[in-house]
């Protein structure tokens, strides 16, 4: 049995969408063993998985922590308790974390997607200091085409890892819910009289990494009170419990317009009760969230809202609608130009509204599974032309910041290292220094006591 490594520091709707690629191949490969290496609150996807599935987890989360000792040795203690035969790199959009392992385990032979990423100054800093090798000898790389959905970008890998230039077509996603998980959530629903099949389930947060990605919550509070009071549908408003106040501001919205929506916020760990929300669920109404993507693979129609930053990349993969502005600045990876993303801000209410109804209509047919995209109206074409022209000076700038903040650091970093190094030699020549002085009072008391006896 051929043992694979699968590092994958991203987030948990990305995590889903590799979920279809990687059960054709054990369908096809059964001499392989998986085991990925997740963030934390990634590991909640472990019994809605295949079980087919080994996994590793951990605390370090790459976007919001820079190239550092402690983060990389715990990431070195887990990866080589491994004794991996390979390891697939499956990320597009690669981390310092990834090129670590990378590096790391550069004698086992690797597999990149979308090429060898190379690592910035602050990490070739942490090389160094880590005495990690100088990157892979034994590696393939697989072509991938940008402007692409996700599951179209891992097609090329599905077909190098078969060895076959016409691979099947990677299946959806198709997660389950563990039966407990279930059951709680029939619980919850009994003591908040709802029936299943009966009620939304809206997240209008979900994002609390990248907040402009939130589409205005009066907006979300305008279409709760549609669904409840116009179609007779009840709401549950769900989220973290980390997005208390943005939960409750719709709420509160809600009520103000004379609804009153149920409440479920969730804790860490709670992801699988929350599927058990979504899968007695009439469908997912939200922002481009985790929960989207883990309704979709529960094969619960979605409706959601979307921006730009990496359009069509993390579509559903299912059924339901999504609603955009398109705009020339698309591709930003939410570095926005505007800095509120007027992509997801300025979706007007009634064509969220025409998307949601047109889900709606199309919950009960089964033979139904297209995805469609509803395009609110483009801000005309001398607009357009100014926003090309200002996202594409704005982006270049910020490669130019980007690349000069990353080597400042490292300077700073390499600084700090030659200071450390030197504050050793010093302290470790203050004991030296110390040990002399008692050397020298003891050899002064020999004298004196060999004075006396003369």
């Amino acid at each position: 049995m051929k043992k694979i490594l699968l590092p994958r520091f991203d987030s948990i709707g990305d995590v889903i969408l590799l979920h279809g690629f990687l059960q054709a191949v054990i369908d096809k490969q059964q001499d392989l063993s998986f085991t990925l290496l997740v963030r934390e609150p990634v590991l909640q996807l472990k019994p809605m998985c295949t079980p087919a599935l080994g996994w590793l987890s951990t605390a370090l989360n790459p976007y919001s922590q820079k190239p550092a000792l402690d983060p990389a040795a715990e990431l070195e203690k887990l990866v080589g308790s491994g004794d991996w035969d390979e390891i697939w790199f499956t990320a597009v959009s690669r981390t310092w974390a990834d090129i670590f392992v990378s590096y790391r385990l550069g004698s086992i032979t690797q597999v990149h997607l979308g090429g060898l990423p190379q690592p910035g100054p602050l990490l070739v800093n942490l090389l160094k200091q880590s005495g990690v090798g100088t990157g892979p000898t034994r590696f393939e790389t697989v072509a991938v085409e940008g402007g692409h959905h996700e599951l179209n970008n891992l097609q090329p890998l599905l077909g190098f890892v078969l060895n076959t230039a016409a691979s099947p077509p990677i299946p959806k996603p198709a997660l389950s819910v563990p039966e407990a998980a279930l059951a709680e959530a029939d619980a919850w629903l009994v003591a908040n009289r709802l029936e299943p099949g009966s009620f939304v389930v809206c997240v209008p947060a979900g994002s609390e990494n990248v907040s402009i990605k939130c589409w205005p919550a009066q907006n979300y509070a305008s279409l709760v009170t549609w669904l409840e009071r116009t179609r007779g549908i009840p709401v549950i408003l769900a989220g973290h419990h980390g997005e208390r106040s943005r939960v409750d501001s719709v709420r509160e919205a809600a009520e103000r317009l004379g609804v009153e929506p149920r409440v479920w916020l969730g804790a860490g760990g709670d992801l699988s009760f929350l599927a058990g929300l979504l899968k007695r669920s009439r469908l997912y109404f939200g922002n481009d969230t985790g929960p989207m993507h883990l309704a979709a693979a529960l094969q619960v129609p979605v409706a959601a809202v979307f921006g730009g930053a990496a359009w069509p990349r993390f579509l559903p993969a299912g059924k339901g609608a999504v609603a955009v502005r398109p705009m020339p600045c698309f591709g930003c990876d939410w570095d926005c130009c505007f800095g509120n993303a007027p992509c997801v801000q300025e979706l007007p209410v009634e064509m969220v509204q025409e998307m949601l109804g047109d889900v709606i209509c199309r919950v009960q047919n089964p033979n139904d599974q297209e995805l469609r995209v509803f395009k609110a109206p483009t801000f005309g074409p001398d607009a357009e032309r100014l926003v090309s022209l200002a996202s594409a000076h704005y982006g270049a700038l910020q490669r130019i910041r980007s690349r000069q903040l990353e080597e400042t650091e490292s300077r700073l970093a390499e600084s700090e290292v030659d200071r450390a190094a030197r504050l050793t030699v010093i302290q470790e020549q203050g004991l030296r220094i110390v040990r002399m002085d008692d050397e020298i009072r003891f050899l002064n008391e020999l004298l004196r006591e060999r004075e006396k006896t003369r």
